[in-house]
Order: structure tokens, then C-alpha cells, then sequence
């Protein structure tokens, strides 16, 4: 059941952030797709392959949801918490809206867990919180430092 909504979320999350209007030039959306897919699925491999912290269920309806968790859910969220923080100037609100968009990720992970999709072994949410959280401002910084490399060359004009 979980898994079946969590699939018909990521579809409504693309849906939703192809229609909202972005902020972004379109060579600062691929390096922040880019970005996101390398490091977090490079995050769940380690904590599932290397470190097994994590125990993905061997369902392949359950490994077919987590998948889809890690390569459109998340990505797909994190892209449009950075869109709405592209255009906020004060930094209170970017900071509120990427740990709002922290504890969605969580509460997507609680999800997973509370399906038995996914399996702690010695792991515990806040950490899953800790990374999320610390994961927004690297993308901040990776985003501002292209948008100025794009400035340089004459792509973008701001």
C-alpha cells in the first residue's frame, strides 16, 4: 500500500514541478539534477551496500518503490524546495523551507521504514534528518558557484 502511494507521489511531485514556474536558468537545473542524483543515490549505496546499515526488502515491489524513492521521490523534492528557496531573499525563510523540506524527506524515509521496505541496522532517523538538513546548504553553495561560473561566461545575466 505504501509503496503504491509513494510511486503516485513521485508522479504528482513531477507533475508539480514541471508546471510551477522555475527561477533557475535550465543549465542551473541540470548541474542541481545532476548534483542530487550522484550524491544521494552514491548515500544510499553506501549506507545499503557498503556500511549495511540499511536492509532494502528483497520484494521486488519493495525494491522497485525504494528505487523509485531514491532516483524520483527525492530528487523531484529536492528540486522544488530549491526553486522556492531560488527566489527568497531573506534567509529565515530559506532556512525554514529547506527543514520543512528536511522533515518531508524524513517523514518519505518513515514511510519506507514503516512499510519494511527499508531495514535499520544500527541507524536512526536523526541521522537521516542530520543529512537532509546538511544536504540543502551544499546545494546552495553548488548552485551559487555555477550560477556564478554561467554570470562569467555570459549565459546569465543577473
Amino acid at each position: 500500500m505504501a509503496q503504491t502511494i509513494l510511486i503516485s507521489l513521485s508522479i504528482i511531485l513531477i507533475l508539480f514541478f514541471v508546471i510551477v514556474p522555475k527561477h533557475l536558468h535550465v543549465f542551473e537545473w541540470l548541474i542541481v539534477i545532476l548534483t542530487i542524483e550522484f550524491i544521494f543515490t552514491s548515500y544510499t549505496s553506501i549506507l545499503h551496500m557498503n556500511v549495511k546499515v540499511w536492509e532494502i526488502s528483497p520484494s521486488t515491489f519493495d525494491f522497485l518503490a525504494f528505487r523509485v524513492f531514491e532516483t524520483v521521490t527525492v530528487p523531484v523534492l529536492y528540486l522544488i524546495v530549491m526553486n522556492w528557496v531560488s527566489f527568497l531573499s531573506n534567509w529565515m525563510k530559506r532556512t525554514g523551507i529547506m527543514l520543512m523540506g528536511a522533515v518531508l524527506l524524513v517523514l518519505l524515509e518513515w514511510t519506507l521504514v514503516k512499510s519494511n521496505v527499508i531495514t535499520y541496522v544500527n541507524w536512526s532517523m536523526w541521522v537521516s534528518f542530520l543529512f537532509f538538513s546538511l544536504y540543502f546548504p551544499i546545494l546552495v553553495l553548488i548552485m551559487k558557484g555555477y550560477h556564478h561560473i554561467l554570470q562569467r561566461e555570459g549565459i546569465v545575466k543577473r
